[in-house]
C-alpha cells in the first residue's frame, strides 16, 4: 500500500455509538478488512459478565420475594443485563444489600477494585415495602462470546447459574464507498457503523479486533516478505525496490514550484528521481535550494 491509511471519527451518536472510516484503502480491500474485522468484533472480543447469582432467601429461580415486586426470573433477567468494566482480569464477587422502600440499581452493586458498573441507571428491582429487603451475591468472570451455563457444575442451594454474554459489541455494520488520492480514483474507503455495551469504545474495538487479526496472520506470513527483494537470474544479484507512484500534488510543494514543474513534463515523484539533481538544475525557475528541497520531499514520500 503506497498511501497512508487514516482512521477518522466520522460522527458520534452517543457514548458508546460512533461511525469510523478507515482510507485510503487498495480496491477490493475494503470488503475484506469490514467483513473480517466485523466477525471478529461480534465473536471474538473478550469482556466480563454475571455467571451465577444468589438471592438471599430464594432456593431457585422460580421463587418470589417478599416486598419485591420482581420475582426471582424478572430480576436474574434484570442483573444479566448489567455491563461491567473489568480491568484486573480474574473472577470477581459482587454484592447487594438493599432495604426499604425504593428503585434498586446497577449502581448500587458494590465491586471491588478492578470491576466498575458500566450502566449504573439500569433498573434491577422495585422494593415495595418499608421493611423490604434485597441481599444478593454475583459472580462476574471475564470470557468470550456467548457461554450456556454448565448443568453438571456442583453449585450450593440457592445459587442460580447463568448463561453469559461476554461480548461488548452490541452491533457492528460496514459499507464501502470510492475515494481518491491525488489522481488514483478507484480506492477504497471503508465505514464502519459500531455500537459497544460502553466498557470498550468503538475505537478500541477495532484496534483490538485488528489485533487478533494480526496476530493469526503474523503465525501464517512468518518472515514472509511482502516484495522479492533479489533477483535470481544471473551471479550478481540486485535489489529490486517496488517503485511507489506518488504524483507530485501529493508531496505539499508551493505553488509556483509545482506549477513550474508540470510544465516541463514532471508528472510524480519517480519522475524526479529520474532526472535527479542534474536534471532539475536544467529546470528554468528551479533555484539550488529548492531542488535539495525537492528532492528531499520525494526522498521522504517513497520511503
Amino acid at each position: 500500500m503506497d498511501y497512508e491509511i487514516k482512521y477518522n471519527i466520522v460522527e458520534e451518536l452517543g457514548d458508546n455509538h460512533q461511525i469510523i472510516s478507515i482510507e485510503p484503502l487498495e480496491r477490493g480491500f475494503g470488503h475484506t478488512l469490514g467483513n473480517a474485522l466485523r466477525r471478529v468484533m461480534l465473536g471474538h472480543l473478550s469482556g466480563a459478565a454475571i455467571v451465577r447469582v444468589k438471592i438471599d432467601g430464594v432456593q431457585h429461580e422460580f421463587s418470589s420475594l417478599p416486598g419485591v415486586m420482581e420475582d426471582a426470573v424478572q430480576l436474574v433477567q434484570n442483573l444479566k443485563q448489567v455491563q461491567f468494566h473489568m480491568s484486573s482480569i480474574k473472577t470477581t464477587i459482587v454484592t447487594l444489600d438493599a432495604s426499604g422502600e425504593g428503585e434498586v440499581k446497577a449502581g448500587d452493586l458494590k465491586c471491588p477494585t478492578g470491576l466498575e458498573v458500566v450502566n449504573k441507571d439500569l433498573h434491577i428491582a422495585t422494593l415495595s415495602e418499608k421493611k423490604s429487603k434485597l441481599k444478593l451475591e454475583l459472580t462476574v468472570e471475564y470470557g468470550r462470546g456467548y457461554e450456556l451455563p454448565d448443568e453438571t457444575e456442583k453449585k450450593p442451594v440457592g445459587t442460580i447459574l447463568v448463561d453469559a454474554n461476554y461480548s461488548p459489541i452490541r452491533l457492528v455494520s460496514y459499507t464501502v464507498e470510492t475515494t481518491r488520492v491525488g489522481r488514483v480514483t478507484d480506492l477504497d474507503r471503508l465505514v464502519m457503523d459500531i455500537t459497544t455495551d460502553g466498557s470498550v469504545s468503538p475505537k478500541d474495538a477495532i484496534q483490538r479486533a485488528s489485533a487478533i487479526l494480526a496476530k493469526h496472520l503474523n503465525l501464517l506470513a512468518g518472515d514472509t516478505e511482502v516484495f522479492q527483494t533479489t533477483t535470481g537470474d544471473d551471479e550478481d544479484e540486485k535489489s529490486v525496490r517496488p517503485e511507489k507512484k506518488v504524483y507530485l500534488e501529493e508531496l505539499g510543494l508551493p505553488t509556483r514550484v509545482l506549477n513550474t514543474l508540470k510544465k516541463s513534463g514532471y508528472e510524480t515523484a519517480g519522475d524526479i528521481m529520474e532526472v535527479g539533481e542534474e536534471g532539475l538544475n536544467g529546470v528554468k525557475n528551479i533555484g539550488p535550494k529548492t531542488v535539495k528541497m525537492l528532492l528531499k520531499k520525494v526522498e521522504d514520500a517513497v520511503e
